[in-house]
C-alpha cells in the first residue's frame, strides 16, 4: 500500500510536492504537480545514501533518510539546501516534537502528583506528592516558553531538571535496596534526549523565522 507526504516549497504555499513510497521506504518517488521527477529510489539503503533531484522550476531537491540512535531522525527533505517546512528535520518540526515530549513529561508528573495527594499510598511511598505536581507545572511552563519564544534556555532548564530527577530516583532506589528496571531507565534517557533536542531546535527555529522575514522583504 502506497503512503505519501505532501509539502510546500515555501511556508504557506501550495502543497504541490509529494513524496510517496511503499512498505518500509521502498520505491520512493518524488512528484511535483502530480508529475514524477527522476527515477524512484528502490530501497531503504539507497534512500539513506540520499538522492538529489532538479525540479521543473530549477530548484535543487535533496531527499535522504537520516537515522540515529538518539536525536533527530526521519526523512530529510531539503530545497536548495534548506529544510522544507513540515519535513522531519525542519527545525520547527523538531521543536514541536521536543515540546510535545516535554508536555507529556509535565502532564505525567502532574498526574502522579495529584494521585498521590488524593491518597494513593503506593505513589506516596515512593516519594510522589505535591513536589511532583509543582514540577509538572514548571515543566509545562518551560515547554510553553520554549516553543513560543524559541528559547533554548527553557529546554536546557527542563533537561537539567529531568536529569536531576533521574539521579535522585536512582539514589532513592539504591538506598532502599531496590532498582530501576532497564526498560524504565531507557525510557527516561530517551525522554531526556528528546527534550534536550529542543535546545538546538529552538536555536535553529529562531534562525529559520528570521530567514523567513528576510526573504519576505527581498
Amino acid at each position: 500500500m502506497a503512503r505519501n507526504r505532501k509539502y510546500s516549497l515555501e511556508k504557506g504555499g501550495p502543497k504541490n510536492l509529494t513524496i510517496q513510497w511503499t512498505g518500509i521506504w521502498k520505491n520512493t518517488e518524488v512528484l511535483f504537480d502530480g508529475q514524477r521527477i527522476g527515477e524512484p529510489i528502490p530501497t531503504m539503503k539507497e534512500l539513506k545514501q540520499g538522492r538529489t533531484f532538479t525540479l521543473p522550476n530549477g530548484q535543487s531537491l535533496s531527499v535522504q533518510f537520516k537515522q540515529q540512535v538518539f536525536g533527530a531522525q526521519g526523512l530529510e527533505v531539503l530545497i536548495d539546501g534548506r529544510p522544507l517546512p513540515g519535513s522531519d528535520t525542519d527545525p520547527r518540526s523538531r521543536l514541536k516534537l521536543a515540546t510535545g515530549v516535554l508536555y507529556f513529561v509535565a502532564g505525567l508528573s502532574a498526574l502522579v502528583g495529584i494521585l498521590a495527594m488524593s491518597g494513593v499510598k503506593f505513589l506516596q511511598m515512593i516519594g510522589f506528592g505535591w513536589p511532583s505536581l509543582a514540577a509538572g507545572v514548571i515543566l509545562a511552563g518551560l515547554a510553553f516558553v520554549g516553543f513560543k519564544k524559541r528559547a533554548p534556555w527553557a529546554f536546557i532548564t527542563a533537561t537539567a531538571l529531568m536529569v536531576i530527577d533521574t539521579v535522585v530516583s536512582l539514589t532513592i532506589a539504591a538506598q532502599g535496596g531496590g532498582r530501576i528496571q532497564p526498560s524504565g531507565m531507557f525510557l527516561r534517557v530517551a525522554l531526556i534526549v528528546a527534550v534536550a533536542g529542543g535546545i538546538k531546535a529552538a536555536i535553529d527555529a529562531k534562525k529559520a523565522d528570521r530567514d523567513d522575514v528576510t526573504d519576505a522583504f527581498k
